[in-house]
């Protein structure tokens, strides 16, 4: 009796985890199932990112518990093998880190899941694999292996398309949807007068999120959720800008409250 009570559990449990993943797996045009080990599995996007202008060139996916207790797990870029002037970061939850970071511990309590993502930083085109390996602590061999691929065939014009003075790259937010915090990244070719800002859908400015001289390379900014009073906003979508020296671009992301 003791064990079917345990199984019912343990099946109550996946099924609610996949409820919630249902949303966040949406987002991905493509969806892979990873086969998991005993305390954990991970559902993940195509391993294969093209890195063209309308994609958003990060590989991402979940981590989530399937045992009957908290755990320990550890995030290891094995591989990196990237064309001359490329890195890539490592995402775990809502930290994206810096690009000289290999490693990541965090810990997953009972029927939780995090995010994680794969963002490359790139200028030209190319192509580069990264392999990560997710293992729990306490049992190393319990290890998840992955392999992703990152390809550009454009090579660096924005300084013909749009002149010298524009000379950078937006990328979308993630996780979009969102119910905490979200991450912005963006790219400058040169340094430069930087001001990124949220808007609601009626034009209405929310927050400033940098109002600074920035000099070139990659960014990652983080809003979470609130006002430039700190008061969490309700659910809906929002609009973020990125000036560069008075030209605009900008996303659309949806708060999940």
């Amino acid at each position: 009796m003791v064990k079917i009570i345990l199984l019912v559990r343990k099946i109550n449990r996946i099924l609610c985890k996949e409820s919630i993943l249902i949303f966040f797996l949406s987002n991905f045009s493509s969806i892979s199932f990873t086969m998991p080990s005993t305390s954990f599995s991970i559902y993940h996007g195509e391993t294969e990112i093209n890195l063209s202008s309308d994609s958003t060139g990060v590989f991402a996916g979940m981590i989530y518990n399937t045992s009957f207790q908290n755990i320990d797990l550890a995030l290891i870029r094995r591989i990196e093998i990237l064309p001359l002037g490329w890195t890539s970061s490592i995402c775990v939850g809502p930290t994206c880190y810096n690009e000289i970071i290999d490693s990541v511990s965090f810990n997953i309590q009972t029927a939780d899941s995090i995010e994680f993502s794969l963002i490359p930083w790139h200028d030209d085109q190319g192509e580069g694999i990264i392999q990560i390996d997710v293992f729990d602590l306490a049992t190393p061999s319990e290890n998840i292996i992955i392999d992703v691929v990152f390809i550009s065939n454009s090579t660096n014009t924005e300084e013909t398309k749009l002149g010298i003075e524009t000379r950078y790259s937006l990328s979308d937010n993630f996780p979009n949807p969102f119910n905490s915090t979200t991450a912005i990244s963006y790219y400058l070719y040169d340094d430069s007068k930087v001001q990124m800002s949220i808007y609601d859908v009626l034009g209405n400015q929310i927050i400033t999120l940098v109002d600074d001289f920035e000099v070139h390379g990659n960014k990652l900014v983080f809003w979470n959720g609130r006002d430039n009073n700190g008061i969490d906003l309700v659910s809906g979508s929002y609009i973020y800008i990125l000036n560069i020296n008075g030209h605009l671009q900008s996303g659309k992301m949806t708060l999940l409250k």
